[in-house]
């Protein structure tokens, strides 16, 4: 609509100027109140995970002395004992390794195996397909859904990441292991790492089919 005003009163300008404000904003209202209903929709969470075999392990060896005199342990006293201990941390990219670098450790004078844990040098590839499973699966429940309630999906409104998730195997040790004495091959069973991925995925939902 087009509104003219020919006169020169400050009073027809500025009701002119009113008028044209007020049919734009009905316009617009009207237009809001035209807007597409809210769309259907279901929502699923999938869920992946892979599991392989490690290629890094790092290892906590520790050496603890408990002695009887405060000076020779080298700290502040105790009531009954006092204690000096140091620990450290060895990583092994060979994991076929682990068990002689553990007892190259206790024979070179540790006398605790605190724990060992097993991960990945490069986690992308184990991470992409743990998500592009979790994808799968949630695209798996939402047409079970659909089927059981005999609509269709007709496409994706939103997609989003729950997380992705290294799970490193880890074996620990209570107490002191010393196997030096023995001169005895540690066993080691590294197992395998395991990669979890969460997804959240919904839908919108069609008519009967």
């Amino acid at each position: 609509m087009k509104i003219c005003c020919t006169s020169k009163s400050p009073f027809a300008f500025a009701l002119a100027a009113w008028m044209l404000i007020s049919i734009n904003a009905h316009s617009a209202q009207t237009g809001n109140d035209r807007a597409e209903p809210a769309r259907r929709s279901v929502t699923v969470t999938g869920n992946g995970q892979t599991s392989t075999a490690p290629d890094r392990a790092v290892i906590h060896l520790g050496a603890a002395e408990q002695l009887t005199e405060a000076a020779a342990a080298q700290i502040e006293p105790r009531i009954v004992a006092y204690r000096a201990g140091n620990t450290i941390e060895i990583t092994v990219e060979q994991v076929d390794l682990v068990g002689g670098v553990i007892d190259a450790g206790l024979t070179a004078g540790a006398n605790q195996l605190q724990g060992i844990s097993f991960g990945l040098k490069n986690d992308l590839p184990q991470r992409t397909r743990a998500l592009a499973l979790a994808a799968e699966d949630a695209e798996a429940k939402a047409q079970t859904i659909a089927r059981a309630l005999h609509v269709r999906l007709s496409g994706v409104l939103e997609i989003t990441e729950g997380g992705v998730h290294v799970v490193p195997q880890r074996e620990y040790f209570a107490g002191a292991r010393a196997m030096a004495a023995e001169a005895m091959r540690t066993p080691v069973e590294s197992g395998e790492v395991q990669v979890q991925a969460t997804v959240t995925v919904r839908y919108e939902i069609l008519g009967e089919k």
